[in-house]
């Protein structure tokens, strides 16, 4: 019977010491979620500076394309507004005076309804 304890004594005692020499899994899962959520961030990161160039270059196409419409607008001595409220007195749609003026529709339907 004591040699039994004693056995199982050193036996628990081996097991001990080797689980310190043991490979841990799950620092191993930690680590590699880790490296997933860092290379998400900087993915999001690389994304996010690609879309703020792209806004850029469309607000910089939309500020040309606004100054030559301004342009147009100075030459026909006529103001944007007064240009929209007649064309749709004429019965143009929506569509046609935003094509017409370059501008979207929601942009025309805001100045119809703000100076009706």
């Amino acid at each position: 019977m004591l040699e039994a304890i004693i056995a199982i004594g050193v036996t628990g005692i081996v097991l001990f010491i080797l689980s310190f020499f043991m490979h841990d899994k799950i620092k191993d899962l930690e680590g590699q979620v880790e490296e997933i959520s860092i290379s998400s961030m900087q993915e999001n990161y690389h994304i996010k500076q690609k879309l703020r160039i792209l806004e850029e270059e469309l607000l910089t196409d939309d500020l040309t394309a606004g100054m030559e419409l301004q342009q147009t607008n100075i030459n026909s001595k006529q103001p944007l507004i007064t240009t929209i409220r007649e064309m749709r007195e004429k019965g143009y749609s929506i569509s046609q005076i935003a094509e017409k003026t370059r501008m979207s529709d929601h942009d025309i339907l805001s100045i119809i309804h703000q100076f009706k």
